[in-house]
């Protein structure tokens, strides 16, 4: 399971509220959570909404360890 389709289940919401939230559309974060669409290679601000939507950092929705260390050293 993806650990944006964690993070959004964890919070108690839809793909729809999701959506709406971040302004990211249901088929793209279908694709993303179905690994259909890495949300590693997503644009930044496609992540950043996401990560804004669901009150975390990107770090938590990315998936590829690299990228995860790298937003956290510049979270900080």
């Amino acid at each position: 399971m993806s650990k944006l389709k964690n993070r959004r289940e964890a919070l108690g919401l839809s793909q729809s509220q999701l959506a709406e939230k971040s302004g990211v559309g249901v088929r793209m974060i279908q694709h993303y959570e179905q690994s259909q669409k890495p949300i590693d290679k997503a644009q930044v601000g496609t992540v950043l909404r996401l990560a804004v939507a669901l009150d975390c950092g990107i770090g938590e929705i990315l998936e590829t360890e690299e990228l995860v260390s790298l937003a956290a050293s510049s979270e900080n």
